[in-house]
């Protein structure tokens, strides 16, 4: 029913009426209840109240009153003068009122209704509970039920609203927030502090606002915030409605629940006035499908008045309420108070690694200058700890901040920011708490401290009150049915592992948090296989996925240097993340001193790693080899910072391995393929193709995407500019798209950010092939949009390490045409079959320049091959300077294209002073765009040549069938986007590169799939791999194996031999062979 109908003037509303205006001061400040003249039931503490439904209505069977008919304003006035009706799919068949708590100093009733289930599934009951304390300005409502359900309370009766205000993150327009000098209400990390956001409430038409934040990350509380308060700004002595949010710790399924304030033009039922509403709440299926059976929540309505509203940069009195009531004001100093237990490592340093370790550290801090200065370059983040070492006066600063942080805390949970101050606040405040805690350990460490036992004392109550601040649900709701949003993946990730399992492992003595301890190797283990799949790769972008698995791994070391278990030696998973993570690695950079970085895709930029210096640690003892690999790859560039904690402290650094690096061609079904040619060679050439959708944690509109080294040097990359801009659209990146997606493709202004994660080109994009044949790799990857699919196959093809072939082919099916994008790091004037064309280049700067990317005119050209030849960019490191490449282009109808430049300037600080040192200049990332426009396939060859004399000048050809011949050092290598055919001197080298392609060619007819024969006069290989099935080759000449195979099948005179194949798996790990080879001889 309808919350307005034909019984607004019912008798209800009539005796309502009657009862408004009455003085409320007369009422002591003890909690009363009492029933007015129409029935309802009226809880007062003398400052507030509330009218629920009463014993009447039950009575009357009135079963769909709302659980809240009005509140009642410090000067007595009815916030509502109407009757409040429950909607829900099925009207209530029963309600009950029940006394939860009853004195002279709190009252708890709870409203209990009750729905008729004609089957289990069916909605059955919502309960809302109401208490009113003594002395206070809050109401506390506790909302429960398994049903779809909203009613309305109105608050603008004796109000009369103009304005409201809340507390959150930012807003999108001024319409939902501003700041008290007019401009939009910025994110807080850029306005720099705490403040409300004001809102001009709109009664021209209606308006609903989001809903109330019942928790959220920093970043997520937009256009709305933890409270709100509604008031008249032109009426200084008027009332104040506020309403925040209730105790996480009681959040079930948090989603599209709770209030929302809502604005009408004018009051239906009072024609002269407008109407301000609270709008409860709750939808069991959300907009993004998630779906929670029982939803459960707190919220608490705050009424005074306006002395209680302060200017919008201070700390509000509602705030301070939400501390007590919801946060952590009621018991912080109790958490401090309180005695803890600490484990004997911890006054050692010895978190990390073993006592003797950190004794070698400090004892070398205090008297190597020159060891000193190096660990603060390497770890700046950590000097504190380094500084305590080796100065006595860092030592009593650092001893008299922590001393004075106890206080500090408290007044924070109190009268502060509380649980949402920005540098303690989830996951960041996880990394301090943490980080203050290593810098007590390490201060207690030193025996040159000198700390008396009641500063002791007091040191070891700081660390058991941030542990006890972490584990609070109050403060983060880490639990899975809170239904909250914890923001991108690694941020619960970081939390857990840098606060609770951290200071349940040091607290493992203490009664309080031994049951948190024992369980902590569960715990990690659970994470682990959260951040990292069966098969090895991580669920964030290269760059995120280190504030993922680097809490995790910090984890590990402590639980492993505590004795209770050896996870790097029981749990595979983390051994097969380390080789996958290795496969990100490109070739020696030409761009940052020679040094192998991590490959950019999502979010992040080209960079080292600090993961590979805490892998080798966890494996030191239990695969030498492997960890003397990864601390080589530690050692390959600058010292990296973990935010999680210091490497000096957990790594031993008196080994400096140099071992080979080592990476191969491999495929991470759902995130990445990997090629890989010519390994530690000047001729080492690297391409990842995105495959999948296990890579999620701050990905972009990015499936299907490309990355490409060639010949020691970058070719194509996904730009690294990483939030500064974010460059998340498809439309800057190596995909294809279809055109009505991309109109821009040919003007100025083409879109670098209106696609990313949410509203992907390809939505959905999925590994269908994958084989490594030895001279061969190939993948293909099919992407689905609505009507479309797109399917990449990209192979490459290296019979001579200096001569890698790389080949597209991007076909669609669905109507329309497509554009085929390619960024490329070339610069200067590109030759093509319609004349030289020169792209303007575009800047963004993130400062007085942040152009866009512009076409050139488009030009057309007929069907057939056709050239784009391109200069690399010059790289002073380089053995030759850089590279130059062919792009080669063949379609079956007339194709367009047009050329685009764009540069982008930022990096990380350490990259950006290898780039200065390496380069001689800032640092910049420059490609040129060339975009394809055609409805048919694009079937596109890549030939990357060492700069100095074009081999291929004149040697690419067009043959009939599809095929391109391309001269290599004198031998003719045919391709197709299904074979390869290279005819040398002595015997072949051939492939078919498709699960259902074939080959037939000089006497060959090969079907069934993946393959690649190598032969000369006496002997012939054959590799397979890919796709399980019988192959059939068909020889020139006869041929008998080297030795009985049970799956292969000779016949026709032994020039026909059948291979029955099964594929182990998709994925194929670093380091795998990959392909079996199978040997024969010919007669």
């Amino acid at each position: 029913m309808n919350r307005r109908t034909v019984f607004i003037r019912s008798i209800y509303c009539l005796f309502l009426f009657l009862s408004l205006g009455s003085s409320f001061c007369g009422y002591t400040q003890s909690v009363s209840v009492s029933v007015n003249k129409s029935g309802f039931t009226e809880i007062r503490n003398g400052l507030l109240g509330i009218v629920i439904p009463g014993e009447a209505a039950i009575k009357a069977k009135q079963f769909n009153l709302a659980p809240i008919q009005s509140f009642i304003y410090a000067n007595g006035v009815y916030s509502d003068n109407t009757i409040n009706y429950l909607n829900t799919a099925t009207p209530p068949v029963s309600l009950a009122i029940k006394i939860l708590t009853r004195s002279e100093s709190e009252l708890a009733v709870q409203l209990e209704y009750r729905f008729q289930k004609k089957k289990t599934s069916d909605p059955g009951f919502y309960n809302c509970s109401i208490t009113v304390r003594k002395g206070e300005k809050t109401i506390l409502i506790e909302e429960y039920t398994d049903n779809d359900l909203t009613y309305n309370v109105k608050i603008s009766n004796g109000l009369a609203p103009d304005k409201a205000r809340y507390r959150g993150w930012s807003s999108d327009s001024k319409e939902y927030g501003y700041e008290p000098g007019g401009e939009l209400y910025r994110p807080e990390n850029k306005r720099g502090a705490p403040m409300d956001a004001t809102v001009d409430l709109n009664y021209g038409k209606p308006v609903m606002h989001p809903r109330l934040s019942l928790w959220d990350p920093a970043g997520g509380e937009v256009n709305t915030g933890r409270y709100w308060q509604v008031y008249n700004s032109r009426d200084n002595s008027s009332n104040l409605f506020g309403f925040f949010q209730g105790k996480p710790s009681r959040l079930i399924g948090a989603k599209f629940a709770g209030p929302a304030l809502q604005t009408r033009p004018s009051d239906p039922d009072d024609k002269g006035t407008n109407d301000a509403e609270l709008h409860l709440s709750v939808i069991r299926v959300g907009p993004d499908n998630s779906y929670f059976p029982r939803k459960r929540f707190q919220w608490v309505a705050f009424i005074s008045t306006k002395k209680d509203l302060l200017s919008p940069e201070k700390i509000q009195p509602i705030g301070i309420e939400l501390n007590r009531v919801s946060g952590l004001g009621a018991v912080i100093r109790e958490y401090l108070n309180k005695p803890v237990k600490l484990i004997p490592a911890f006054y050692k340093g010895a978190i990390y690694t073993s006592v003797e370790n950190i004794e070698g550290i400090y004892k070398r801090i205090k008297r190597d200058e020159s060891f000193y200065q190096s660990l603060c370059q390497a770890e700046g983040g950590y000097k504190d700890i380094f500084d305590v070492w080796r100065y006595p006066i860092a030592r009593k600063n650092v001893l008299k901040g922590m001393l004075e942080m106890r206080e500090q805390l408290v007044q924070q949970y109190t009268v502060g920011e509380g649980t949402y101050d920005f540098n303690n606040r989830y996951w960041m405040g996880a990394r301090n708490f943490k980080y203050y805690t290593m810098v007590l350990s390490c201060l207690l460490a030193d025996p040159e401290t000198q700390i008396t036992a009641e500063e002791r004392k007091k040191l070891e109550q700081l660390v058991g009150l941030m542990a006890r601040i972490m584990w609070d649900d109050n403060n983060i709701p880490l639990f899975d049915s809170s239904g909250v949003n914890f923001g991108p993946a690694n941020m619960s990730l970081q939390f857990r592992n840098n606060s609770r399992t951290f200071f349940a492992l040091l607290l493992a003595d203490d009664p309080e948090f031994k049951e948190r301890a024992r369980k902590a190797a569960s715990d990690i283990n659970k994470d682990i296989n959260e951040a990292i799949y069966e098969n090895g790769a991580s669920i964030g972008s290269p760059h995120y996925t280190q504030p993922s698995i680097e809490p995790i791994l910090f984890s590990m070391l402590q639980i492993k240097q505590a004795g209770v278990a050896d996870l790097f030696k029981t749990n595979e998973r983390v051994k097969k993340f380390a080789r996958f993570y290795s496969s990100l690695l490109t070739p020696p950079s030409c761009r940052f001193s020679g040094n192998r970085k991590l490959i950019s895709f999502g979010d992040g930029s080209e960079e080292s790693s600090a993961i590979f210096a805490i892998l080798a640690t966890g494996f030191q003892r239990t695969d030498t080899l492997l960890s003397e690999q990864l601390l080589s790859l530690y050692y390959n560039g600058p010292a990296r910072f973990s935010t999680a904690g210091s490497i000096i402290l957990a790594s031993n650094f008196s080994r400096e391995p140099r071992i080979n690096f080592n990476a191969y061609s491999c495929n991470y079904t759902g995130y990445m393929s990997h090629f890989r040619s010519g390994l530690n060679s000047t001729d080492e050439t690297a391409l990842w193709v995105l495959n999948g959708e296990r890579y999620y944690d701050h990905r972009m509109d990015d499936a299907g995407e490309i990355a490409i080294y060639a010949l020691q040097a970058p070719l194509s990359v996904a730009w690294s500019s990483f939030y500064y801009p974010h460059a998340t659209d498809a439309r800057i990146k190596s995909v294809v798209v279809p055109e009505q997606l991309f109109p821009q493709w040919k003007t100025a202004n083409q879109p670098i950010a209106e696609r990313s994660l949410t509203n992907r080109t390809w939505p959905a994009s999925s590994s269908q092939q994958f084989a490594k044949l030895g001279y061969s790799n190939s993948t293909t990857v099919q992407m689905k949009r609505e009507g479309q699919e797109w399917y990449r196959q990209v192979s490459m093809i290296v019979t001579q390490t200096d001569a890698p072939v790389i080949i597209m082919y991007d076909s669609i099916k669905g109507n329309g045409s497509a554009i085929w994008n390619m960024p490329m790091m070339s610069d200067g004037t590109v030759t093509t079959d319609a004349g030289a064309v020169l792209p303007v280049k575009k800047l963004y700067n993130n400062g007085d320049r942040k152009e866009l990317p512009e076409a050139t005119t488009v030009k057309d050209l007929s069907a057939g091959l056709h050239r784009f030849s391109f200069t690399g960019q010059a790289w002073p490191a380089h053995p030759t300077g850089g590279i130059n490449w062919h792009l080669f282009s063949s379609c079956s109808e007339p194709i367009q294209f047009t050329l685009s430049a764009w540069a982008n300037f930022w990096q990380n600080d350490v990259e950006q002073r290898e780039f200065l040192k390496t380069n001689g200049r800032n640092y910049s990332e420059e490609q040129q765009i060339l975009r394809l426009k055609s409805s048919r396939p694009f079937f596109s060859i890549l030939l990357p040549y060492k700069k100095g004399i074009d081999p291929y000048n004149n040697r690419v050809k067009q043959l009939p069938g599809n095929e391109i011949s391309i001269e290599i050092n004198g031998d003719d290598l045919i391709v197709t986007p299904t074979y390869y055919y290279l005819k040398k001197k002595q015997g072949a080298i051939m492939g078919v590169l498709t699960e259902k392609g074939s080959l037939k060619k000089d006497g060959w007819q090969i079907t069934g799939g993946f393959i690649e024969i190598e032969y000369n006069a006496q002997k012939v290989k054959v590799r397979v791999h890919g796709n399980s099935g019988k192959r059939s080759i068909q020889f020139p000449f006869p041929v008998t194996p080297v030795k009985k195979y049970a799956n292969v099948i000779s016949a026709g005179n032994n020039q026909l031999l059948i291979i029955d194949y099964t594929a182990k798996s998709t994925d194929l790990e670093n380091g795998e062979q990959g392909f079996t080879e199978y040997l024969l001889e010919r007669k």
